[in-house]
């Protein structure tokens, strides 16, 4: 800013007679008066400003994006592209030059003329939330959206800004609105993390009514996002608002088969009580077994820090076919892989070969195996050694009449088998034969 200028007695009548004869005045001397307002917006000179406008100028002007301005807009994300001009306000959002917004809109500025694209999202961008309930209180469109088509209510769920979806909404911003791009609505939006405030974004989009059973343009509802993005609570708070669980995606996968997917094990356990089928086959010809067994090394869930803790996947392959889970596209090929990434992996290895009637993998895994029996004198290798023992004794010959009941109990009664054999008077440890307490018995 031209110090000189600003500083001087004679700011105001500068102003006054370049607005006078502002139709006369030649190409140049515009720009650089234009370029004087900006700066001092930018500048969130309030005291400058005033004169400025008690000199005439409008507080509706728009100014040229050019290469002055055009370093700050390339600087920002998907929402500024392709804008050739700002308004006055454009400016003192983006500049969080609060003085200057609050001067403009007691002189007149219109925070809701058609040409201010974004301009809530630039005091989004700077968490500058006094200024937007300034910019709401004057008539602001609390529904704005950025130039690709993303409400900002869906973009402040996203992020969790809590205090910003709070405030939109209470100035009239429609819960119901959804992304161009994707169809997802701003609980759609909400639900996609677990962490930070996105909790209180789903309460204060529930408390407003949105609907917990719209679709995305994946056909996914807010509740089967929650649930395949392990985010346990807001899976309940949805469930309790009526939000479905039991649908299919566009690729044909349950939300079982997006927890797996992606190694989210937190709702893993409801998940599998909520969805009748878990044979399900999607569009890639996997089962949620099938998938449990491909990503078993991502698996992990939040703890209450946040953080991500690791979990072992047997446990969720047991909890699988002991509810009745198949497998579809798991291979000996893969068989074999398994055994080969993740050797020490015993109880997952006994899981998927009691998973079978009789397992023919042995030609695929005699040059794998041979490497992983434990050295003498330590007692996870000897754990190892006698696993190993026993799993080449299985592989040579028929499996035993009891393992071949206990499968075929496991396929007539499907997902009733965990509940059919726990409520059976039979004694605890033929039970726990049955569950697979144990899956490194190969009997």
């Amino acid at each position: 800013m031209d110090s000189e200028v600003c500083n001087s007695d004679s700011f105001f009548q500068y102003f006054k007679q370049v607005h006078q004869i502002w139709k006369s005045l030649p190409s140049d001397v515009k720009q650089s008066t234009q370029r004087l307002y900006y700066q001092i917006i930018q500048a969130d000179r309030s005291e400058l400003l005033n004169q400025v406008l008690l000199a005439g100028f409008s507080p509706n002007v728009d100014f040229t994006v050019d290469d002055f301005s055009r370093n700050y807009i390339d600087s920002t994300n998907m929402a500024l592209h392709n804008i050739t001009t700002l308004s006055a306000l454009q400016v003192s959002a983006e500049n969080a030059s609060y003085d200057c917004m609050k001067i403009l809109l007691e002189n007149g500025a219109e925070a809701n003329q058609s040409d201010n694209t974004c301009l809530l999202y630039y005091v989004y961008k700077n968490a500058d939330l006094p200024a937007l309930k300034l910019l709401l209180q004057h008539g602001a469109n609390p529904d704005e959206r950025t130039t690709t088509g993303m409400p900002l209510l869906c973009l402040c769920a996203l992020t969790g800004d809590s205090e910003f979806v709070k405030l939109l909404v209470s100035h009239g911003a429609s819960v119901h609105n959804a992304d161009i791009a994707t169809l997802a609505t701003p609980l759609h939006y909400a639900v996609s993390n677990s962490f930070g405030n996105h909790f209180d974004c789903v309460q204060t989009l529930l408390e407003n009514h949105a609907n917990t059973n719209a679709r995305n343009r994946r056909n996914e509802t807010p509740a089967f996002l929650a649930a395949g993005q392990g985010n346990v609570r807001a899976l309940e708070l949805l469930q309790r608002h009526g939000g479905y669980i039991n649908i299919f995606n566009s690729t044909n996968s349950t939300a079982l088969h997006m927890a797996f997917a992606s190694g989210k094990t937190s709702c893993v356990e409801l998940l599998i009580n909520l969805i009748p089928d878990l044979n399900v086959i999607d569009l890639h010809g996997y089962t949620v077994l099938d998938l449990a067994l491909r990503f078993q090394d991502t698996f992990h869930k939040l703890d209450n820090n946040f953080d991500q803790v690791r979990v072992d996947p047997a446990k969720y392959v047991r909890k699988l076919i002991n509810h009745g889970a198949c497998f579809s596209k798991f291979s000996q090929e893969d068989f074999a892989l398994l055994i080969d990434r993740s050797p020490q992996r015993i109880k997952l290895i006994g899981l998927v070969v009691n998973a079978y009637s009789n397992c023919n993998y042995i030609s695929y895994i005699s040059n794998t195996t041979n490497n992983h029996h434990g050295d003498d004198g330590d007692e996870t290798d000897e754990l190892y050694f006698e696993f190993y023992k026993s799993f080449f004794q299985a592989a040579n010959k028929p499996r035993s009449l009891q393992h071949l009941c206990r499968y075929k109990l496991r396929c007539y009664n499907g997902k009733l088998f965990c509940h059919v054999v726990e409520s059976l008077e039979i004694p605890q440890n033929i039970k726990k034969y049955l569950l697979l307490d144990d899956p490194c018995d190969l009997m």
